[in-house]
Parts: C-alpha cells; structure tokens; sequence
C-alpha cells in the first residue's frame, strides 16, 4: 500500500520535505536561506493562501443563494435568514472564545518571531451598534471584494430572498448562481492540487528562517488548533442534534468534499 497515495499523503510527504529543506539551509546557509525565502518559499507560500482565498466568497456567497433559493415561501426564508445570521454570529463568538481559552493555556506565540516583521498595534474595539451597522453591506460587490464573510451572507440572504419573491423570473440570475458554484467547486478541485506545493513553501520559509527549535512551538500550536477544532466540532454536533438536523445525516452529505483532500 503506498502511503503517500492521494492527497493527504503528498501533503504530508511536502511538510517533511518542507523541515528538512527548510533545517538544511539554515544550519548550512542562513544567508541563502533568507534570500530563497524572500524570492521563492515567501511569495509561493503567499500565492498559495490568495489561491484560498480567491475561492472562498464565490463559493460561500453561491452555495448560500441557491439553499435560499430552494425554500418556499417569503417566510421561511425570513426564518432561515435570521437563524443563519444568529448562529454565525454566536458560533463565531464562541469559536473565538475557545481560541482565545486555547492559547492562554498553551500559549503558542511564546518564542516565535518573525524577522523584519513590523510590531502589531492593537486597536480599539468599536462600539456594538457601530459593529452592528458595519455588517449591513452598502455595496454588495464591496463586500464581495473585500472578501468580508458577515457582509456577503448578507447579501446573500438578501439576493436569496429576492429570488424566492419573483419566481420564474429570477430563473436566469439562479441558473448563473448554479454556474457559479460547479464553477467554484471546480476552482477548488484544481487550487487543491497546489496544497503540497504551497506547504512545502511555507514549512520551508518557517524552518529556514526560524530554524528547528520553532518545530516544538509549532508543535504546541498544532495541537492547540487541533483541541479548539474538536471542541467546536462539538459545539456544532450539538446545534445540529438540538436542531433535528442529525450530525450524521449532516457530515454524511459533505463525504463527497472531504474525499477530495483524502
């Protein structure tokens, strides 16, 4: 049976080369490590995550229209919309509480450093009507732009419910949206190939820079992401269960996707 078969296997085939690439040049070279990091693991390190990106408000935004569009009736989905907002809005306060708890306790960051990166000066939290009233998207297309996730479920709330409204005569706009989503998943199926090449760049660019004893504070970090992950997986295990929705029937739906990474 070969290991590394699929996709999960070349990832992690690339996170290993990616250390020992990484720990060789910068136990050998450190000079050529920063200038390969700045002219070839940074920026496809960086081209690989706006890959991520580019993918991920098309098919949020479509993939939202079109369960919307399949309700019947103004109602349910002025009903839908608002049970939406609110469990995004509360499942990401909570997600960021349990990261916040996580990295108390584990304190991933302690020891890390980022050469030349500039100190981070934290802001001032706005005020909650004026963080209510920034959700609200004046320009959908802004919103799609800027990749702002609260304001395109918006949009897409609204665009959805509009759609419900005119009946055949949103058909074209909801066949575009059809489009738009295979054409997103598409997207996804291709950027997914890159997966190995975008971590070798960036396990290589860290370990270069940082050098090996970063791999101990990585290794905290990891498991700090990998504990806040399952309790959230929890915390959605029990909304679904609470919701009559089953968390089998739920994830069963979604095989599909995940045997694309595996």
């Amino acid at each position: 049976m070969n290991v590394f078969r699929g996709l999960s296997g070349r990832i992690l085939l690339a996170l290993a080369l990616g250390v020992l690439v990484g720990a060789a040049l910068n136990v050998v070279s450190p000079g050529t490590a920063a200038t390969l990091d700045l002219y070839v693991f940074s920026p496809v390190g960086e081209g690989f995550l706006r890959l991520i990106q580019f993918v991920v408000v098309p098919l949020v935004f479509s993939a939202l229209v079109l369960a919307l569009t399949n309700l019947r009736g103004t109602g349910r989905v002025g009903r839908y919309a608002g049970r939406l907002v609110t469990l995004y809005v509360a499942s990401s306060a909570l997600a960021l509480g349990v990261g916040l708890v996580t990295a108390v306790l584990l304190r991933p960051g302690v020891g890390v450093s980022r050469a030349g990166a500039e100190a981070a000066q934290a802001e001032a939290a706005p005020p909650l009507a004026e963080w209510l009233v920034s959700i609200l998207p004046s320009n959908p297309f802004e919103a799609l732009a800027t990749g702002n996730l609260l304001q395109v479920i918006l949009s897409a709330v609204l665009v959805g419910a509009a759609l419900g409204r005119l009946g055949e005569r949103g058909a074209p706009f909801v066949a575009f949206t059809r489009s738009l989503y295979d054409v997103s998943l598409e997207v996804l199926r291709l950027i997914l190939y890159a997966v190995p090449f975008g971590v070798f760049a960036l396990t290589a660019s860290v370990v270069a820079t940082q050098g090996l004893g970063l791999l101990a504070r990585l290794a905290v970090y990891v498991l700090g992401l990998v504990l806040a992950i399952f309790v959230m997986a929890l915390v959605y295990a029990a909304l679904l269960a609470a919701t009559g929705a089953g968390p089998g029937r739920f994830f069963q739906n979604f095989a599909p996707a995940l045997t694309l990474a595996f």
